[in-house]
């Protein structure tokens, strides 16, 4: 009750001020000066608020402020970055770099392409001169031929690795603004992830047509690795049946790419 009193009296304190107040009393008895005087007061008091409104708010707001920093180093860009993540824009001098220039790639192989079992005297070693009485399905009728076959894949997988990473070297990554280090090592990775699938494409495709070729069109291997002619005893029979030893389906392994 007391609070309602004393806000009440002050109610009629301010509207009888506002009314009345003359902060710019010139004495004078005409009423219509004094009317002016009491307007002017009215005024004033409003633009004095108003200005102290002003300045409260925009002292109490956040200020937008732009500043370049030229040649900044790396610290200092982090140091910024942790600051200023939302807002900072870093205009890069060169808008396109090679991936050499700063990934590099070191590929491994598999420990047989580097083995003495690809090698030339290895192949020679197990080749089979007369192999007339081994059943055609004896490892030792093919085994040459595959250990050659392997070195031909291992070739020609460290060719076409080599001219990918080629082609990848010299491509550009392009932008015009500074990247994150999160967004530097996803774009690298993508680059990465192309390569490998690129790569594994150009090296399973030959194998891949003459697979599907071979095994559509029925065609016998000269070791008769895919088909195997059965006699009777005195090879008279008109017609000699085959069977087909059966194919297995052509796949490639490619390891992923990693940071270390």
């Amino acid at each position: 009750m007391f609070i309602q009193l004393l806000l009440q009296s002050f109610y009629k304190i301010v509207c009888n001020k506002w009314n009345t107040g003359n902060i710019f009393d010139s004495r004078s008895l005409d009423p219509l000066v004094i009317r002016r005087e009491i307007l002017s007061t009215r005024l004033y008091i409003v633009l004095i608020i108003s200005l102290i409104i002003l300045t409260t708010y925009t002292s109490l707001s956040n200020r937008i402020e732009n500043k370049t920093v030229i040649s900044p180093s790396q610290s200092i860009y982090e140091n910024l970055q942790q600051k200023y993540a939302n807002s900072l824009q870093c205009s890069c001098t060169k808008i396109s770099i090679p991936y050499g220039s700063f990934v590099k790639i070191v590929p491994l192989f598999h420990q047989v392409c580097s083995s003495d079992f690809i090698s030339q005297q290895w192949i020679n070693s197990i080749f089979q001169t007369n192999s007339t009485f081994i059943w055609p399905i004896d490892v030792r009728t093919s085994l040459s031929a595959m250990w050659q076959l392997i070195r031909t894949f291992c070739q020609s997988s460290i060719n076409i690795t080599t001219d990918a990473m080629n082609q990848f070297d010299n491509s550009l990554l392009i932008n015009t603004m500074l990247l994150t280090e999160e967004l530097l090592e996803a774009k690298v990775q993508a680059a990465l992830y192309l390569l490998r699938q690129t790569a594994s494409s150009t090296l399973i495709q030959p194998m891949t047509i003459a697979h599907k070729v071979t095994q559509a069109n029925q065609l016998v291997t000269g070791l008769l690795t895919n088909y195997v002619a059965v006699t009777d005893n005195f090879g008279l029979a008109q017609h000699i049946p085959t069977y087909d030893i059966g194919y297995m389906n052509v796949s490639l392994y490619a390891g992923t790419f990693g940071n270390k």
